[in-house]
């Protein structure tokens, strides 16, 4: 197994985005055009000849430069269409190049966590199996998620699917975080403008009582799932229960598929409690952290 380390400018896309369609854990975070989508800089661990490859995301501060994991990135690591064990992650993360003084690398699915560098931790992750029929797959709601659907049909809320990116970046101008709302949309707007073309995006809003849009999600529709990769509601439409709403709108749509649906968007309104009344079944993708750092001031970052 011979594993290089290729910049940026001399990784070729083609075979890049052949190895992430053929893998074993394919999946659009790791296409190259989503990575050029949501990071300035990133270059790359490949093993042979595109056999198997690990993005790595990294940004120069006037201290060191770190790895790091994008925004509207769950999870990364490598992909190869062959299965990936722990010998093999290793090897990888060892190849990771000096320069490199902090690494915090959030590995997909299937690579495993015994791992023997770094600090390992879990990050939850939730997916929804949509074979079943929506009427099967309501009986699985938890009361709370039926009660929460019915508080929002009795506000007016009105569910509107297909929005535009004039409408998303109005909403999220107004109703995003301040520090990620211009560096989020631009992400967005550079992914969805691809998605769009092939139909693979969806974007769906929820109005409230007075007409006004008061929360959004956006649905990425890949071969054998879908995810959701971004969510934004604001204040009065947490009260009314808008994300669940959207949440079932949705499963009454797309539920009798051979699909799997990945709810790999968290905050504080869309978050593990709200993914549990569905149905969802939680599982772990688990974070690298090394720190190179000198002894004396490793502490301080």
């Amino acid at each position: 197994m011979s594993i290089r380390y290729v910049e940026q400018a001399d990784i070729d896309p083609v075979k890049w985005d052949r190895t992430v369609d053929v893998s074993l854990n394919a999946s659009l975070y790791g296409k190259s055009w989503f990575l050029d989508s949501v990071a300035d800089t990133w270059d790359a661990l490949i093993e042979n000849d595109y056999l198997a490859v690990m993005p790595l995301v990294f940004r120069k501060g006037f201290v060191f430069t770190e790895i790091y994991p994008p925004l509207l990135t769950k999870y990364l690591g490598i992909f190869s269409s062959l299965p990936v064990n722990h010998d093999k992650i290793n090897r990888f993360i060892q190849h990771i190049p000096k320069k490199f003084k902090k690494i915090n690398i959030c590995l997909n699915r299937l690579n495993t966590q015994s791992l023997q560098l770094g600090r390992v931790s879990g990050q939850p992750c939730f997916e929804l199996d949509l074979i079943s029929s929506y009427d099967l797959k309501q009986k699985k709601y938890t009361s709370i998620a039926l009660d929460n659907i019915a508080i929002a049909w009795e506000n007016k809320l009105s569910v509107m699917k297909h929005l535009s990116l004039t409408e998303l970046e109005y909403f999220l101008r107004v109703n995003a975080k301040a520090g990620n709302r211009i560096l989020t949309f631009s992400s967005l707007r550079q992914i969805l403008s691809r998605l769009n073309k092939k139909g693979k995006a969806i974007i769906v809003g929820v109005y409230g009582p007075e007409n006004t849009l008061c929360s959004v999600a956006v649905f990425v529709n890949e071969t054998n799932s879908i995810i959701l990769l971004y969510a934004c509601t604001n204040s009065q439409c947490c009260a009314l229960k808008a994300n669940y709403l959207i949440i079932d709108s949705f499963l009454r749509d797309y539920s009798g598929n051979n699909i799997t649906m990945g709810f790999d968007y968290t905050d504080t309104s869309w978050n593990e409690n709200l993914y549990h009344d569905f149905g969802a079944v939680k599982g772990y993708c688990y974070t690298v952290k090394i720190n190179r750092l000198p002894t004396l001031i490793k502490w301080a970052f």
